[in-house]
């Protein structure tokens, strides 16, 4: 029988422990310093899985189960092991349920960051963009206006001051609208301009610090002029629940936040943040839900009829099923039956939102 000092690491503990390990034809067994056996096992099952750099040194594991090892760096015990044991190197097969704490820590890690998308992200971006001084809110919507009226211009090869509507009387009749919907609430509902652009694309969005936006693809498929109030409302409600900036916040992280407040708002993560925001891609559906249910109270309360919007509505996602142009101004709404539904429980009282000549001057404000 041939012995040898060794170390034990018994899995559990960092701190080895000295023993002595005898080596038969068969077995090896490991006795402590008081000469007591702490195991037995065959020389078939162990294996230096874990193998030395050092060509007179083993690191024995003992089984697929246990986690102890045996570091054993006596040159000729080593040799003499080695000849023992031909499978000394072949690696072992893994334990029964060895993927089990694989799935429960890769599964907690997945939820982790699930709960920190989906809840605490949006939770926080709603406390921190009514905390964002108006000035900086408006920085910030000036910048996104100017990043999506580039984009468009891009688009169409064209200078950006010649994709910009500038039709006066159509200008006044929109703004008098926004102030007659503004009006009609009891909250503050920022806002600062709101632009139309010349394109064949089809959306309206509302960005931080009540820059409004609106495509004049849009007009084409409007048959009454208080579809468009509806469109404007629903806009103005996101303005109210600072929903702009809270997608910015969401976007862009708290850099691009702390970068607003220290007066840069040039850097890429906001501009790509803005891009996300001006396609309107990225509101959750209870968001939308909300400025949906902000702007019918809106409409109503200005005394404007609200059913029109269910045409436009039935009209839009006609439009957005058959041409991937029209923006998504569809794609994260509550579903149609829903909204439709809303608005048809709103009922069919109110007047029209504007007169004819005024709805005549929107359309062609472009011209």
């Amino acid at each position: 029988m041939m012995t040898a000092a060794a170390r034990l690491f018994d899995g559990k503990i960092a701190k080895p422990q000295a023993v002595t390990a005898e080596l038969s034809d068969h077995t090896l067994c490991l006795k402590n310093q008081a000469g007591e056996a702490l195991g037995t096992w065959p020389l078939g099952e162990l294996r230096d899985e874990n193998a030395s750099l050092l060509q007179g040194e083993v690191r024995l594991s003992v089984s697929a189960e246990d986690e102890a090892r045996i570091v054993i760096d006596d040159l000729a015990f080593v040799s003499h092991l080695r000849g023992l044991c031909p499978k000394l190197r072949k690696r072992r097969a893994n334990a029964v349920g060895w993927w089990k704490p694989y799935l429960f820590w890769g599964g907690g890690a997945v939820a982790s960051v699930a709960l920190i998308l989906f809840f605490i992200l949006p939770f926080l971006a709603t406390q921190i963009a009514f905390l964002i001084p108006d000035e900086v809110e408006n920085t910030a919507g000036l910048k996104a206006k100017e990043f999506f009226i580039e984009a468009i211009a891009k688009r169409q090869r064209k200078p950006a001051a010649a994709i910009i509507c500038t039709g006066a009387e159509g200008q006044e009749s929109l703004n008098a609208l926004i102030t007659a919907l503004r009006a009609s609430s009891d909250e503050d509902i920022p806002f600062t301009d709101i632009t139309v652009l010349n394109t064949k694309e089809v959306n309206a969005f509302a960005l931080p610090g009540g820059h409004l936006i609106v495509l004049s693809g849009l007009f084409g498929l409007v048959d009454d002029p208080n579809g468009i109030a509806g469109v404007l409302a629903h806009e103005l409600g996101h303005s109210q629940h600072h929903h702009p900036m809270q997608l910015l916040v969401s976007n862009a992280g708290m850099a691009s936040v702390l970068s607003l407040v220290l007066g840069d708002v040039s850097g890429g993560t906001f501009l790509l943040a803005m891009g996300q925001m001006a396609i309107g891609a990225s509101y959750s559906r209870d968001i939308e839900r909300e400025a949906d249910e902000t702007g019918v109270s809106l409409m109503q309360s200005a005394g404007f009829d609200v059913s029109p919007m269910i045409l436009l509505m039935e009209k839009l996602q006609k439009k957005n099923g058959e041409d991937q142009g029209v923006s998504s101004m569809l794609s994260t709404h509550p579903g149609q039956e829903e909204r439709q539904a809303r608005l048809v429980a709103a009922g069919r009282s109110g007047g029209p939102a504007m007169s004819r000549d005024a709805w005549t001057s929107i359309k062609t404000m472009c011209q």
